[in-house]
C-alpha cells in the first residue's frame, strides 16, 4: 500500500516536471533569511501594517522588509513569562497587532502603537494554554487545552463555549474556522471535526472517512460556503455546508493528480479565490475555488524558479497578493502576483534555465532558441501550449555545447545559425540535417565567429563574421563577399542588421559604427558602404548600433556603445540621445523591438522598458512583474507575425503581447526602521522615546551632548522589488535633499541645539518621489550656557559689565587726556635725546680737530722751552677735553634713558684713579686759592667698580663742588674702606652756600637744576642725576647733606668686591694700570716717525662727511701715504672698488649711507673684503663698537683722538697686511697645490693659484678667461693680482709656471720637452730661456745640481716642494 502510494507520487512529480514548461508562465523567488552569515530555516510568515515580513524561526521572530533581517529572540519576546518558550504560530489581528502563539500554548501581543509585548494569558485567557488561534474579519478566536473557544472582540475577550462537554474524550484543537456568522468548526488531533452554531448554541459532529484517525486535520471556509478539509491519510475535501455533503469528486475537473491522497500540513485561501494546498513531500496544489481547477507545483532541480522543497509548511499571502510558502529545510518561496500575460521559457529542453543569445520564431510557428553554450533549443507548439521540444548541438549534459548568437530563417524555411567558435551552419528543414558552411576571407583566414545572420526582402541571407560580411542565395551559393575594413566598412565584427522601410541594409560594426550599403546592380561583389558615423566636421558620434529598428522614413533608433540609446536621422545625418528622460542615461539597453511607431520596447541589463515616443515617456518592467530576471542578454530579441515580442535573459525568455501587458501600480510606505544616537540604539539611550518602537516616534527630545544621530529608513511596496531612491534632509539644517546611498541610512554630527525636522522620501524611479514624506521632529536642548538661567545670569554680568565699562570710559578719557600730554612729553624728551646723539657727535669732531693740532704745539713748546706758551695750550687742551667730557654726558644720559646704560666692572687701582682724577682740578684749585684736600688709602689696588662710570660721578661731584665753592673756600675728598673693605664711603665735603632743604630731593632729577644754581655758575642739570644713575647700577647709594652755614657733603656708598656685581657685568681681566688720564693733563705726544719702507706706495682712503676733518686727515697722512677722500658712504664704496686701498678710515654717522653699511657692502664684494677698514666715531657705547667690528671693521677709534696713536694704528695694520701677503706669497708660490683659508687675500690667492694650476697644460691661456672664471673685470684681477702678489698676473702666471716646470725636471726626471708640454710653454727653448732668467741657471745645470746636492734639499733651498 506504501509502495503503491509513492509510486504515484512519484509519477505524478515526473509528469508534472516535464510539463510545467508548457503550461505555465510563473516562477518561484527565493528569499533566504540569513542573520550573522547563519541561514534559518523559517516556518510560518505574516506581513504587518507597513509591509515588512515576520518570520517565525527556531531562534525567535525575524522582521524583513525587503532589504535585510532583524532578529528579535524568543526570550525578549517572552521575557515577562518563561525564557525557555519558543515562537510556534503568528497571527495579525485587524489593527495590525501581532498575536504570538508558543510552543507551550503562551500568548503575548505585540502592540503596534506601542512596540512592546504584552502577556496575555494570566489577563485574558484565565491563565489556560491556548492551541489555536484564528483571525477572522475583528475577530480573534482561541481554542484552550481545556476545550474552551474564545473570542476577542473590541478589545474584550469572551468565553463562547466549551466542547469539551460534548465528549469525555476531547483531544487537542488543533484548528478554528469560522461558518460565516452564524457558527464555527473546530477540528482536533484525532481527525474529528464538530460544527458549533452560534445561535442555537448546540455542537454536532461532522463525519467522514477521516474521522477518528490518528492526525490532524486543517479546515477553510470560502467564500462559496464551502469547507475545505486537509487531512493526514485521506487527502483533501470538500464539504458543502448547504447541502451538508462533500462535493471534492464532482467538484474537481481536471487532472487531480494525486491530492487525494496528500499528507496536508497546510490550506490558506487567498484573495483571488484560489485555494492552496501544502502538503508534505507532494509539492503545492492551487485549486480554483470557482471553477474546480487543479495547478501543482514542485521542486524541479534543473529550475531556478521552482520550489526549493517539496514539503509545505505553512501558505500566506501579502498585501500585493504574492505568496510567501515556507518549505521544510529549504528556502522561504514566493510566487509573485504576475500578469500572467508573460510566458516564459527556461531555454532547454530539460527546464534548466540557460542565457538566451539568439531568438526566432518561423513561418510554422516553430521557436528557436539560441543559447550561450548549451547548443539550440526547438519548440513546437500548439495554441498556446507546448507539444516538442528538441535540443541540438549539445551532445550530453557533461560537455559544452554550441554558442548561437544568431538565428535567421530562408525563403526554402530552412534555418541558419551563426555561432561563437564554430562558425556558420545550415538546417535543411526537410532532411533534417545540419550542415556548417565554411568561411574564408582573402587571406585564407577562417571565420569561426558569426555574431549575425540577417535575411533581406530579396531573400538572400547576411552573414556578420569577426573576418567578413558574405551574402548568400537560399541556395548556399556565396553571392558576395566583404572582407572587414574594405568597400568602405570599418570595425571588428558586424553586430546587427538591419532592412528599412526603402530596402536600405544598413550594418552596425562594433567599434566602426553604423554603415548603409550601396548595392551595385551589375555586381553584387563591387557595392561599397557608406560610414556615418561622422559628422560633417570629421568628430566620430557612434562607435556601434548593436541592434537597430526604425521609426520613421527619416529616423532609425540604435543601441550604441555601452548601451547607449540614439535617435538617428538619415537625411540629416545626426544622432540625438534621450537624456530628457530621467531613466534612460543610467540603463545599459540589450536590444530593441518596435512595437508600432509610437512604442519602443527594449530589453536592458535592469529589466524591459517600454518607450513612449508619443508621450516621450518610459516606463520599466522588472522581474517582480513576471520576467524571468531584470538582466537580459545583447542582441536577443524577436518580433513574430502576430505582434508578440521576445526576450531572451541569462534565465530563459520571456515573449509577451504588448497590448496585454500593463504596469501594475503598488503602493508602497515609507518607515524610519532604526534610530541610533551616539552610536548606540536609541531604545538603549533614550528608551523612553522609544517605547512605541522606531516607526512610532512623532519626536525626538535630545540632550545637549546628543548631537549626533543616524536613521536608517526603507519603503515598502512590493517587497519582492524593492527598487526605491531615497533623499533626505534635515529641515532647520539643511534645505537642500541629499540622495541616499544604498545603505539607506542618514548620519548627523555635531548638530547645534534648536528645533529640526527629519525628512525623508522615496521614489520608484529617480527624480520622481512618488510617496509620501516620512517626518521626524528632532529638538536638542540648548546646553547650560543657552538655557533661561544662563541668560540671567549674562544679564547681570552685562549690568556689571555695563558700569565697568561706564567707568572704563571715564578712566579712559582721563588716561586720553594724561596720554597726550605724556605723549607730547615723550616727544619732547625724544628730542631732546636725538639731540643729545647728534651734539655728541657733532661735538667730537670740532674737538679732535682742536686736540689734534693742540699735541703738535705741546711737543713744539716744550722743546723750545717756552713755559708760558706750553701753560696756555695745556689750558686750551683741558677745557677741551671738558667739553668732550660734556659730550659723553649727554651719550650717557641717552642711553640712561632708553636703558641701554650698562656696567663693565674690571680691577683697578682706586688711589691711582682718584690721583688721575683730581689731577685735573689741582690747578683751578689753585687759581681759586680753594684749599682741596685728598684722603685716599694707596692700599685699594684690588677693588672692583666700572672705572670710566665712577670717573664720571666722581668728576661730577668735584665739578659741583669747586662751581659753588667761592674762592679761599675748602673742599675735601674723603675715601674710607668700611665693611671689611667690601666697601668704600666716598664723601665730598665743600664749604659752598649749600642747598636749600625743599631742594634736596629734587637735585638728582634729569635737568633739575637748584635756584641756588642759578645765581651762581649756570649746570645743565645732567651731572647728578648720572651720577645717580652709576651708584645705582654698582648697588651703592649716594646721600647729600647741606645746609646754607656749612655747605653741602656728597656721600657715596659703593661695593668693591668681585662678588658684588654679576656675571654679565664683570670683565674679569686686570686693566694696565700706566693708562694715559684722560681728564688730565695730557702727556706730550711722541713724535711720530714712520720707517715703513715703500710707505709711500700704499693708499689711504678717507670718507668723512665734515670737510675740516677731512682736511686735517689728509693733510696727517699725505706726508706718508698716497690719501683719497670721500664725503659719503656710497663715494667711499666706490673709490674703494675703483682703487683698492691699503686701508680705509670712515666715520660712522655720514649721509646717504652710514660707514657700517659701507662696511657690510665692501665685505660681501669679492674685490674689497680684503682691505682693513677702521671706524672713527664719537659713539663710545660697547653695542655700538660690537656693532662696528661685526660689520667687518678691524679697530674702532673713538674721537677726539690722538694723532701719534691714529698714525701708529695705520702703519701697524699696513705692515701687519703687507708682512701677510709676503709669507703667504712665498708659501703660494713653493706649494701651488695647497691652500690655507686664513684671509680675503688668502683666499683670493688660493682660487687663483687653482685655476692657473687647472690650465697649467694650457699653453694659449688667456688672461680674460682666467678673470671669467674668478667672476672678476680682467682690470679688476689684474690690480688685485698686483696688489696682493706684487706682480702682474701674466709674471704670476709664468713664476708658477717655471716653479712647476723646476720640480717636474728635477724630482720626477722629466725632459725639458716634458717639463714645456706640462707647464704650458709651446717651445722648450723659450722655457730654458724664461728659466735661466728666474733661477740664473739652465735647467740641465739645475737639475745637476739637485742631484748632487739631493733632490728634496735643493728644492728646499729655492722654497720649491713636491706637487
Amino acid at each position: 500500500m506504501v509502495f503503491s502510494k509513492s509510486l504515484m507520487i512519484l509519477i505524478g512529480v515526473i509528469f508534472y516536471s516535464l510539463g510545467m514548461c508548457a503550461q505555465n508562465s510563473v516562477g518561484f523567488r527565493h528569499v533566504s533569511a540569513v542573520v550573522d552569515n547563519k541561514n534559518l530555516n523559517i516556518s510560518n510568515t505574516t506581513q504587518d501594517p507597513l509591509g515588512n515580513i515576520w518570520m517565525v524561526c527556531h531562534s525567535g521572530i525575524l522582521v524583513y522588509d525587503g532589504y535585510s533581517f532583524e532578529l528579535t529572540t524568543n526570550e525578549s519576546i517572552f521575557s515577562m513569562i518563561n525564557a525557555k518558550e519558543k515562537v510556534d504560530n503568528l497571527v495579525r489581528d485587524h489593527k495590525g497587532n501581532m498575536w504570538v502563539l508558543s510552543n507551550q500554548g503562551q500568548v503575548v501581543r505585540y502592540n503596534f502603537k506601542k512596540g512592546n509585548y504584552e502577556e496575555i494569558n494570566e489577563s485574558l485567557l484565565r491563565g489556560e494554554l491556548i492551541t489555536a488561534i484564528l483571525n477572522k474579519g475583528k475577530s480573534l478566536w482561541f481554542a484552550s487545552d481545556k476545550g474552551n473557544i474564545y473570542r476577542f472582540k473590541d478589545s474584550k475577550m469572551e468565553l463562547m463555549t466549551k466542547v469539551s462537554k460534548i465528549t469525555s474524550s476531547l483531544n487537542k484543537i488543533v484548528d478554528i474556522e469560522i461558518r460565516d456568522s452564524t457558527g464555527l468548526y473546530v477540528s482536533t488531533a484525532d481527525s474529528r471535526i464538530f460544527d458549533y452554531s452560534l445561535k442555537s448554541k448546540e455542537f454536532s459532529e461532522l463525519e467522514g472517512p477521516f474521522t477518528g484517525f490518528p492526525g490532524i486535520v486543517r479546515l477553510h471556509a470560502d467564500k462559496h460556503n464551502r469547507l475545505w478539509i486537509g487531512t493526514e491519510t485521506y487527502g483533501l475535501f470538500v464539504y458543502d455546508m448547504e447541502t451538508k455533503s462533500f462535493i471534492q469528486d464532482q467538484f474537481f475537473k481536471n487532472e487531480t493528480h494525486i491530492i487525494d491522497n496528500e499528507l496536508i500540513l497546510d490550506l490558506f485561501g487567498d484573495s483571488q479565490g484560489n485555494v492552496w494546498v501544502g502538503t508534505d513531500g507532494g509539492g503545492l496544489y492551487r485549486v480554483d475555488s470557482k471553477t474546480g481547477t487543479i495547478d501543482l507545483f514542485t521542486k524541479n532541480d534543473f529550475s531556478e524558479f521552482s520550489l526549493r522543497s517539496n514539503t509545505i509548511l505553512h501558505i500566506n499571502e501579502d498585501n500585493h497578493h504574492n505568496i510567501w510558502i515556507c518549505t521544510n529545510y529549504g528556502s522561504i518561496n514566493v510566487l509573485p502576483s504576475n500578469n500572467n500575460n508573460i510566458f516564459y521559457h527556461p531555454g532547454s529542453k530539460n527546464g534548466k534555465t540557460q542565457r538566451v543569445l539568439s531568438i526566432y520564431k518561423t513561418k510554422g510557428g516553430t521557436l528557436w532558441l539560441g543559447t550561450d553554450g548549451d547548443g539550440i533549443t526547438k519548440i513546437e507548439f500548439q495554441g498556446d501550449s507546448i507539444t516538442q521540444e528538441y535540443q541540438y548541438f549539445k551532445e550530453n549534459d557533461d560537455e559544452k555545447g554550441f554558442y548561437i548568437q544568431s538565428i535567421a530563417e530562408d525563403n526554402r524555411g530552412n534555418m541558419w545559425f551563426g555561432t561563437y567558435k564554430n562558425g556558420l551552419w545550415h538546417y535543411d528543414i526537410k532532411k533534417d540535417r545540419f550542415k556548417k558552411i565554411k568561411l574564408y576571407n582573402v587571406k585564407n583566414h577562417e571565420g569561426t565567429d558569426v555574431r549575425t545572420v540577417y535575411k533581406d526582402r530579396k531573400g538572400r541571407i547576411w552573414v556578420g563574421s569577426n573576418i567578413q560580411t558574405n551574402v548568400y542565395s537560399d541556395a548556399l551559393e556565396l553571392l558576395a563577399s566583404f572582407d572587414n575594413n574594405s568597400h568602405g566598412l570599418n570595425g571588428n565584427i558586424v553586430e546587427s542588421i538591419f532592412e528599412d522601410n526603402n530596402d536600405v541594409i544598413w550594418l552596425g560594426l562594433y567599434e566602426g559604427g553604423l554603415f548603409n550599403f550601396n548595392e551595385n546592380l551589375s555586381d553584387l561583389s563591387h557595392s561599397s558602404f557608406t560610414d556615418h558615423s561622422f559628422d560633417k566636421h570629421g568628430n566620430r558620434m557612434n562607435a556601434a548600433a548593436r541592434s537597430i529598428t526604425q521609426v520613421t522614413e527619416e529616423e532609425l533608433l540604435l543601441i550604441g556603445k555601452r548601451g547607449a540609446l540614439f535617435k538617428y536621422n538619415i537625411i540629416n545625418n545626426t544622432f540625438v540621445n534621450f537624456e530628457q528622460l530621467i531613466n534612460i542615461p543610467h540603463q545599459n539597453f540589450s536590444a530593441i523591438l518596435m512595437e508600432d511607431k509610437e512604442n519602443i520596447w527594449l530589453s536592458s541589463t535592469s529589466g524591459i522598458s517600454h518607450l513612449d515616443l508619443k508621450n516621450d515617456s518610459l516606463t520599466n518592467f522588472y522581474a517582480a512583474d513576471g520576467f524571468q530576471s531584470d538582466v537580459f542578454t545583447l542582441r536577443s530579441s524577436f518580433k513574430d507575425d502576430d505582434n508578440r515580442l521576445y526576450f531572451g535573459g541569462i534565465r530563459g525568455v520571456n515573449y509577451f503581447y504588448p497590448r496585454d501587458l500593463q504596469k501594475k501600480t503598488k503602493e508602497a510606505t515609507l518607515q524610519i526602521k532604526e534610530i541610533e544616537v551616539l552610536n548606540q540604539p536609541a531604545h538603549i539611550l533614550i528608551p523612553d522615546q522609544v517605547q512605541s518602537g522606531n516607526t512610532n516616534v512623532p519626536m525626538l527630545n535630545l540632550k545637549n551632548n546628543q548631537s549626533s544621530f543616524s536613521f536608517k529608513f526603507s519603503a515598502i511596496g512590493d517587497i519582492l522589488n524593492p527598487k526605491f531612491h531615497y533623499a533626505y534632509r534635515l529641515k532647520g539644517f539643511n534645505e537642500d535633499w541629499i540622495n541616499s546611498r544604498p545603505e539607506r541610512i542618514a548620519t548627523y554630527t555635531n548638530i547645534p541645539a534648536g528645533e529640526y525636522t527629519f525628512e525623508v522620501k522615496a521614489g520608484t524611479k529617480k527624480g520622481v518621489y512618488d510617496i509620501p514624506v516620512q517626518q521626524m521632529a528632532i529638538s536638542i536642548a540648548p546646553p547650560f550656557w543657552n538655557s533661561w538661567g544662563a541668560y540671567i545670569v549674562y544679564f547681570l554680568f552685562m549690568l556689571f559689565v555695563g558700569l565697568g565699562i561706564r567707568r572704563w570710559l571715564l578712566l579712559r578719557r582721563k588716561y586720553f587726556v594724561e596720554s597726550v600730554i605724556h605723549k607730547k612729553e615723550k616727544e619732547l624728551h625724544d628730542l631732546k635725546m636725538n639731540f643729545f646723539t647728534k651734539m655728541s657727535h657733532e661735538i667730537q669732531t670740532p674737538i679732535t680737530l682742536i686736540l689734534s693740532p693742540l699735541d703738535e704745539m705741546l711737543s713744539w713748546a716744550e722743546k723750545n722751552g717756552n713755559l708760558l706758551f706750553k701753560e696756555r695750550i695745556e689750558i686750551i687742551s683741558y677745557n677741551a677735553q671738558r667739553l668732550s667730557k660734556i659730550a659723553r654726558e649727554l651719550t650717557l644720559v641717552r642711553n640712561k634713558e632708553l636703558n641701554r646704560l650698562r656696567l663693565t666692572v674690571t680691577e683697578n687701582n682706586l688711589n691711582q684713579d682718584i690721583e688721575n682724577i683730581t689731577g685735573s682740578f689741582k690747578e683751578l684749585a689753585r687759581k681759586k686759592r680753594i684749599d682741596f684736600v685728598i684722603n685716599c688709602p694707596k692700599n685699594l689696588s684690588g677693588v672692583w667698580y666700572d672705572r670710566q662710570k665712577i670717573e664720571h660721578a666722581v668728576y661730577n661731584l668735584l665739578s659741583n663742588a669747586f662751581k659753588f665753592t667761592p674762592h679761599e673756600g675748602n673742599i675735601i675728598l674723603n675715601i674710607v674702606p668700611i665693611n671689611d673693605k667690601k666697601s668704600i664711603k666716598l664723601s665730598v665735603r665743600d664749604s659752598g652756600s649749600g642747598i636749600p632743604q625743599g631742594e634736596l630731593e629734587n637735585i638728582f632729577e634729569l635737568f633739575y637744576q637748584s635756584h641756588s644754581g642759578k645765581t651762581a655758575e649756570e649746570g645743565t642739570g645732567i651731572g647728578l642725576a648720572l651720577s645717580k644713575e652709576i651708584i645705582d647700577l654698582h648697588h651703592g647709594k649716594i646721600d647729600v647733606e647741606s645746609t646754607e652755614a656749612e655747605g653741602t657733603v656728597f656721600t657715596i656708598t659703593l661695593p668693591i668686591t668681585e662678588d658684588a656685581y654679576q656675571d654679565d657685568e664683570r670683565i674679569t681681566c686686570s686693566l694696565p694700570q700706566e693708562e694715559i688720564a684722560e681728564n688730565g693733563h695730557m702727556e706730550n705726544s711722541v713724535e711720530f716717525e714712520n720707517d715703513m719702507p715703500n710707505a709711500k706706495t700704499k693708499t689711504v682712503l678717507i670718507v668723512e662727511d665734515n670737510y675740516d676733518l677731512q682736511m686735517f686727515l689728509k693733510e696727517l697722512l699725505s706726508k706718508d701715504y698716497n690719501v683719497i677722500v670721500a664725503e659719503n658712504g656710497e663715494e667711499g664704496f666706490y673709490y674703494a672698488k675703483s682703487n683698492l686701498p691699503d686701508i680705509i678710515l670712515s666715520d660712522v654717522m655720514m649721509p646717504l649711507l652710514d660707514g657700517v653699511e659701507m662696511c657690510k657692502r665692501l665685505q660681501k664684494d669679492e674685490l674689497t673684503k680684503h682691505i682693513p677698514i677702521v671706524l672713527l666715531t664719537a659713539k663710545y657705547s660697547t653695542n655700538a663698537k660690537i656693532l662696528g667690528l661685526k660689520s667687518g671693521a678691524i679697530e674702532y677709534i673713538n674721537k677726539p683722538f690722538n694723532t701719534g696713536e691714529l698714525l701708529l694704528k695705520i702703519q701697524n695694520i699696513i705692515s701687519s697686511k703687507e708682512n701677510i701677503i709676503q709669507k703667504y706669497r712665498k708659501e703660494v708660490i713653493s706649494h701651488p697645490e695647497v691652500g690655507l683659508e686664513k684671509s680675503q687675500n688668502e683666499l683670493f690667492l688660493e682660487n687663483l693659484v687653482t685655476q692657473i694650476d687647472k690650465r697649467m697644460k694650457d699653453p694659449h691661456l688667456k688672461m680674460e678667461d682666467l678673470a671669467e672664471t674668478l667672476n672678476m673685470g680682467y682690470s679688476s684681477l689684474y690690480r688685485k693680482c698686483q696688489s696682493v702678489t706684487g706682480k702682474s698676473l701674466v709674471e704670476f702666471v709664468r713664476l708658477l709656471r717655471l716653479k712647476k716646470a723646476a720640480i717636474l725636471i728635477t724630482k720626477y726626471e722629466h725632459t725639458i720637452s716634458e717639463a714645456a708640454f706640462n707647464t704650458g710653454f709651446n717651445d722648450p727653448k723659450y722655457l730654458s730661456k724664461c728659466f735661466k732668467n728666474h733661477f740664473n741657471k739652465t735647467p740641465g745645470k739645475f737639475k745637476k745640481e739637485a742631484l748632487e746636492v739631493g733632490v728634496e734639499d735643493y728644492l728646499k733651498r729655492y722654497e720649491l716642494e713636491d706637487v
